[in-house]
């Protein structure tokens, strides 16, 4: 027998990667010309020559990556509107979130300062401001009123700045419309009820959140990438917010309507709440313009962040009604031991035009008004924690009838 040699076929070499690379490389002969289409301004598919007339093509780099790159093209579009040289960064230390207006971007201090127009300078002193006659063009407060008012209280830390920008925007609301009082107390103290009544708004922050990313049509990644960029929930929800267009405009949002949204809200228990809750969120959201979504979402998250607490609130309650005639609550009555007589209130000079050194009588006058006045009201606030009963008083008789109407009651 003849011995055959048995042969093995010879084991194919495995291509290198720098051979992988080359053939990828040579499979593309089509990406100058996708080059070109996007970067020529005529959108032309002719090759860009150089100084002699020879064709030059561009530089292409090719890199391999064990994953794909994910493109959102959703952020795409906000760092696009927002880039620019004169922007400051985004990223905001703990001390530096506090504040409001030292620290929004140029895009959206923009649409802060565009809004504030709308209305007078809530900052003025209050013994000199007027209130317009026409605040506002709606029947009753629109909530941009008072949102025009929380802007206004965070670009300050002082407590006699916040008392006189409450009291200027108490005395227009008492002026125009006073219904609309009592849920601007609510709002502004971020309550609902009165301390004895156990009625919480039982908002969790993931229902926020989904009516968030519901209105602004972000996915999950991008509205990640903002609350760690803001960290706040107002930011989120105004930069969300900020290039969304409706096709038809929705009526603006009154403050009555707001505090009714919440005490609903509020009132939704079982099966199917965490849903009720989610519309009602996301209405609201979707009817807010501008401002109007920063503090309301924070109005829903528990956390207005204005620097206005009771005592503040109660102290400028009690100084509006002083610079508010008795004839505005009794006809026909012109002296008052709290309320200050328009005589005595054209008297006063304004602060511009008064001397370092020179008093102003009617001024001092009214300002020891205003103690009196202020502890009456928080004395009555400790007997009686109710704003609801404590506005109601003030509106029939003023000041003057608080401690006789408004006494103590054992259990609420």
């Amino acid at each position: 027998m003849v011995d055959i040699p048995i042969t093995m076929p010879k084991r194919p070499q495995p291509i290198s990667t720098t051979n992988r690379t080359k053939k990828r490389r040579k499979a593309s002969p089509n990406q100058s010309l996708i080059y070109h289409f996007f970067t020529n301004n005529n959108n032309s598919r002719r090759s860009p020559t150089d100084e002699k007339g020879a064709e030059v093509q561009p530089e292409l780099k090719f890199e391999l990556e064990s994953t794909p790159e994910i493109i959102d093209l959703d952020m795409v579009k906000e760092s696009q509107a927002t880039e620019g040289p004169e922007d400051p960064p985004l990223k905001l230390s703990r001390r530096q979130s506090r504040r409001s207006f030292d620290w929004v971007p140029a895009t959206l201090a923009a649409s802060v300062q565009g809004e504030a127009l709308i209305y007078d300078d809530l900052t003025q002193d209050p013994l000199t401001y007027e209130p317009p006659l026409k605040p506002w063009t709606t029947s009753s407060v629109p909530y941009s009123f008072l949102t025009h008012t929380l802007a206004t209280l965070t670009g300050t830390r002082s407590r006699i700045a916040i008392i006189n920008v409450l009291m200027n925007a108490i005395r227009a609301i008492i002026l125009r419309d006073p219904t609309a009082l009592l849920p601007t107390l609510y709002l502004i103290s971020n309550t609902l009820t009165p301390p004895y009544i156990s009625f919480e708004l039982g908002l969790g922050p993931s229902i926020i959140s989904r009516s968030i990313q519901h209105v602004s049509g972000l996915t999950s990644p991008a509205l990640k990438r903002l609350y760690n960029t803001h960290g706040d929930a107002g930011d989120v929800a105004f930069a969300a917010k900020s290039n969304l267009r409706t096709l038809l405009p929705l009526p603006p949002l009154l403050v009555e309507d707001v505090l009714k949204s919440l005490m609903t809200i509020a009132g939704s228990q079982g099966q199917g709440s965490s849903k009720t809750k989610q519309k009602i969120v996301e209405k609201l959201l979707l009817s807010a313009t501008g401002e109007e979504a920063r503090f309301l979402t924070r109005t829903l998250a528990q956390n207005l962040r204005v620097g206005a607490v009771r005592a503040s609130i109660l102290a400028a309650l009690s100084r509006a009604m002083v610079l508010i005639p008795i004839s505005h609550f009794r006809s026909g009555q012109t002296h008052s031991a709290f309320h200050a007589s328009s005589d005595l209130l054209a008297k006063i000079r304004p602060l511009s035009t008064r001397k370092s050194n020179s008093r102003d009588s009617a001024r001092d006058e009214v300002s020891a008004m205003f103690a009196v006045a202020e502890s009456l009201v928080k004395r009555i606030y400790v007997q009686h924690p109710n704003y609801g009963r404590i506005v109601e008083t003030l509106f029939q008789g003023g000041l003057d009838d608080l401690e006789a109407k408004v006494c103590l009651t054992v259990g609420r």
